[in-house]
């Protein structure tokens, strides 16, 4: 075969010359999922070659290898396991014998409905990976038929997850992406603690693009801003490193936003028009003034005040508009007392002056102080991007701050700087996407992972099970109902229970040890071994050896 071969313009399971079937697919060993071709023998049925699919600017990055060699190896792999294995030693003494399908089927279902029997669908949970495959939607169905409250555990919980859920619940979408949509609309790029080189392989998307919007041999490059604290690739050329000591991002985070204040730096458009910012602040609670105790309207509706005629107007959530039939030009700024419908009257700001109240005490000086990093740079890297937009801050180790105790507050601080700039839906900026139109006549797509699920099968009686329900709210029922509410009101479609819902390890660990809530005793883990990725190892490997039942399914023992 020669060195390169062009597949342009090759049809979908063509056999060429040489009596290899070539067909479109897409590799999985990452998230990127790049699209390929791969060519397998049709003598021998085995996979003998891959070819990037040019159609979609792919290459065959260092993980898969020129032709996917290497990619073929891990196939092929001669420790790979191909059949169902069963334990015949003690737990942990690595002893296995080889079963059918048939068998490891009957057993695992007859040993799921015993404990089911005994404890409640709930005493099942699923340990996952991080997403390299397409079995989610199968997953979730089969704990929702089976009665399970949704216990999944997974590395996302201090990943990308934590940080997805915050973006659903500030603007409805994950935002916090890996790359911009069209990067070369990108003015300013921010890499956030993250190695783009390593991430996704030093040939794979993620750095072809960056690397390439961001040198200078492009025409109009993009500004460069770099956080991290150690000097990777790119730092060198980057127009702005920052280098804080390791957990202090938040606080240059928070900085950045007392800049944006304190020089009106944001874009006045789309944070009176776009956001919530002129919706008014109850002074007294520190919450949002809702219609129901204004003037016995709808909860989910808001109150502002219109700077022409100086007299409160009705925000209508469903329909993002106000209720009053006038021009209304809301007011971004100021105090007002408002006469509430129990007769009262209550002190109101605006939830823009009470975020800017938040962080004027959050100087570049004093972040320079707890982050080491000049409070000159923390100041021109806030500018920067502020006003050479559109501007894009792409994930990175966590969420950011290596999600320390402050990860949290640094993630929306990040969403906010987002909001502020007016870097949200915009081209080059934060993607926005739009996975149906409720309006269509036909559907998109005939059916949906999020309709496979059948999440409404889960009583509000099962959803109280869920490990950690009442503890981290926005990643439990809580949180996802509140969501999924607004997000079939903006599309007309369910969302998908994944990534969201996830409990936390540590709370599950002390439910199979110390049976509370309840006891957990059986296990399904598709991709994961905790051990590998979940803190205090000594306690989650006494966890697992506690379980009547544990299964996995993966490629390789660990």
């Amino acid at each position: 075969m020669s060195e390169k071969v062009s597949m342009l313009g090759v049809p979908n399971n063509t056999v060429d010359e040489n009596g290899i079937r070539w067909r479109r697919t897409r590799c999985f060993m990452c998230h990127m999922n790049c699209g390929v071709w791969c060519g397998v023998d049709t003598k021998t049925g085995r996979l003998v070659e891959m070819r990037p699919n040019e159609e979609e600017g792919s290459v065959l990055c260092n993980r898969l290898g020129n032709k996917g060699e290497k990619a073929i190896k891990f196939h092929y792999h001669p420790k790979r396991i191909n059949h169902c294995m069963k334990r015949v030693g003690e737990k942990g003494e690595d002893k296995w014998e080889e079963i059918s399908w048939e068998q490891a089927i009957d057993e695992i279902s007859t040993k799921l409905m015993a404990l089911k029997e005994k404890y409640g669908a709930k005493t099942l949970f699923s340990s996952e990976g991080t997403y390299r495959s397409d079995h989610l939607w199968a997953r979730t169905r089969f704990f929702n038929l089976f009665g399970n409250p949704g216990n999944v555990v997974d590395p996302g919980t201090i990943c990308w997850c934590w940080n997805y859920s915050l973006n659903m619940a500030m603007v409805g979408w994950p935002v916090e992406a890996i790359m911009p949509v069209s990067p070369s609309y990108t003015g300013t790029i921010v890499n956030w603690g993250k190695r783009w080189s390593e991430a996704y392989a030093p040939e794979g998307p993620l750095w072809r693009t960056m690397r390439g919007r961001i040198e200078v041999n492009q025409d109009n490059p993009a500004q460069y801003i770099n956080v991290d604290t150690t000097c990777i690739d790119g730092s060198a050329t980057a127009d702005i490193w920052l280098q804080p000591y390791p957990g202090t991002d938040c606080a240059i985070s928070f900085a950045w936003l007392n800049v944006i204040f304190e020089e009106k730096l944001w874009d006045d458009k789309f944070v009176r028009y776009w956001s919530n910012a002129p919706f008014l602040v109850r002074k007294d609670t520190g919450k949002l003034v809702r219609l129901d105790e204004f003037n016995g309207g709808k909860h989910e509706d808001f109150l502002a005040i219109n700077e022409i005629s100086g007299q409160p107007v009705t925000w209508c959530s469903d329909e993002n508009r106000y209720y009053e039939d006038c021009e209304v030009t809301p007011a971004l700024q100021g105090t007002f007392k408002i006469k509430m419908a129990d007769g009262s009257e209550v002190e109101c700001w605006t939830a823009f002056d009470a975020i800017e109240d938040r962080f004027k005490d959050w100087t570049p000086e004093r972040a320079s102080k707890i982050s080491n990093v000049p409070a000159r740079k923390i100041r021109e890297a806030a500018r920067l991007y502020a006003t050479n937009g559109p501007a894009f801050i792409g994930w990175g180790l966590g969420g950011g701050d290596q999600h320390g105790i402050n990860a949290s507050q640094f993630g929306i601080a990040k969403t906010m700087a987002r909001i502020l700039t007016g870097n949200i839906d915009n081209p080059g900026g934060e993607y926005v996407g739009q996975p149906a139109d409720p309006d269509d006549k036909e559907k998109l797509f005939p059916v949906r992972d999020s309709e496979l699920e059948l999440s409404d099968l889960l009583t509000p009686e099962i959803q109280k099970d869920y490990i950690g329900n009442e503890r981290f709210r926005v990643m439990s029922w809580h949180g996802f109902k509140a969501i999924d509410k607004c997000y079939r009101k903006m599309f007309g479609l369910n969302r998908p229970m994944l990534h969201q819902m996830l409990c936390s390890p540590s709370l599950m660990w002390k439910a199979i040890l110390e049976k509370d809530p309840y006891p957990v005793t059986a296990c399904i883990c598709w991709s994961s071994n905790p051990l590998a990725w979940a803190p205090n190892t000594k306690r989650v490997y006494k966890a697992l050896k506690a379980l009547e039942l544990l299964v996995v399914v993966d490629c390789f023992r660990q």
